[in-house]
């Protein structure tokens, strides 16, 4: 005797496996939003905006788990001297370089929005690829909506899985707003 089920049983238990995933998913996420929440300013900020488009999973959970201040500060110390470029100045070049990039963004790339500039697409990918070889501006062309192509030609690019050169373009959605 073979016992099958039906279709309606075998959607009901989708279902359920499917809610199951959701809740186990969403308290993942509500105790890293916890974690998140009991940092102090200086931690949240640096983890939330400074470094948001550069840390990795993996290093956000760790610096989400640790416990003490000093235990914080060692881990953002190791986090940049990981990523220095030439270790052997006193200087961290890529730590000066992301600050820089991002002082930008902050400055020129949010005017548009009520957003700061980290936060807006452009920011991003300044943030993370830099600043491009040329930008063309497309803002009172008849036919087409406002839009800036930024090229890039770049062999490091590479190291992020892209290619050496590539384009990208921001548009203003229905004719207004900021750069998309």
């Amino acid at each position: 005797m073979k016992n099958r089920l039906s279709g309606g049983d075998v959607t009901q238990r989708l279902f359920y496996c499917l809610l199951a995933i959701l809740f186990v998913v969403s308290s993942r996420a509500r105790a890293a939003d916890e974690r998140v929440e009991l940092l102090s300013e200086e931690y949240r900020r640096w983890l939330e905006e400074e470094v948001v488009y550069i840390i990795s999973d993996v290093e956000k959970e760790t610096f989400l788990d640790l416990e003490t201040q000093e235990e914080r500060e060692a881990f953002i110390h190791a986090f940049w001297r990981k990523r220095d470029t030439n270790p052997s100045t006193l200087e961290n070049e890529y730590r000066e370089e992301h600050y820089r990039r991002l002082a930008h963004a902050n400055e020129f790339l949010g005017r548009d929005t009520f957003s700061p500039g980290w936060r807006t697409d452009q920011g991003r990918f300044y943030i993370i690829l830099g600043p491009p070889v040329d930008i063309q501006n497309f803002e009172s062309q008849d036919g087409i909506y406002p839009a800036e192509l930024w090229f890039y030609n770049n062999p490091e690019l590479k190291e992020l899985g892209l290619p050496p050169f590539f384009y990208l373009l921001f548009w203003r959605r229905h004719g207004t707003g900021a750069l998309e």
